[in-house]
């Protein structure tokens, strides 16, 4: 059985879905002005803070690093105590970066060059925690090997 056409009005016609779309928008945000502002705002303070703290951590690491050189250029030299000095600094002042973490391991050869094996001990475990540079675990492992033959722990 046939259905008759629906017949369609102009006012239907002129009815567009995407124009009602876009002026119960706008008909929302002139409700919510102060809402969809404050949402505004918030976005942009955060995008500011977090770009904020990106380029501060960026700027640790690239000091880190240059204290590291120094520090690394006094231990190539021989010049232990001033290489001490400057790894232990660098533990201190930027704690949680890949140079802090290097700094460990230097400290801890140097305690070990200097028969202080439990110092050497911490600063090397503290070394193989960190999970940082693995080209340093041989040297490490061979440190922490010869510190347990010392003191009898097969």
């Amino acid at each position: 059985m046939l259905k008759p056409k629906r017949k369609i009005t102009k006012k239907e016609i002129k009815r567009d879905p995407f124009l009602e779309t876009i002026d119960k928008l706008e008909n929302s945000f002139e409700q919510n002005k102060k809402t969809f502002l404050n949402v505004v705002l918030v976005l942009i303070a955060g995008i500011f803070i977090i770009n904020f703290l990106l380029k501060k951590q960026d700027q640790k690491n690239i000091d880190s690093n240059s204290a590291l050189g120094v520090a690394t250029v006094a231990f190539e030299n021989r010049d232990y105590e001033n290489a001490k000095f400057q790894f232990e600094t660098i533990i201190s002042d930027f704690s949680g970066t890949k140079a802090s973490s290097i700094a460990n391991f230097y400290l801890g050869r140097i305690y070990f060059e200097n028969n202080e094996f439990e110092k050497s001990e911490l600063f090397l475990n503290t070394f193989m925690t960190s999970g940082e540079p693995q080209i340093l675990y041989l040297g490490a492992v061979k440190m922490l090997t010869h510190i347990a033959v010392k003191n009898n722990h097969y």
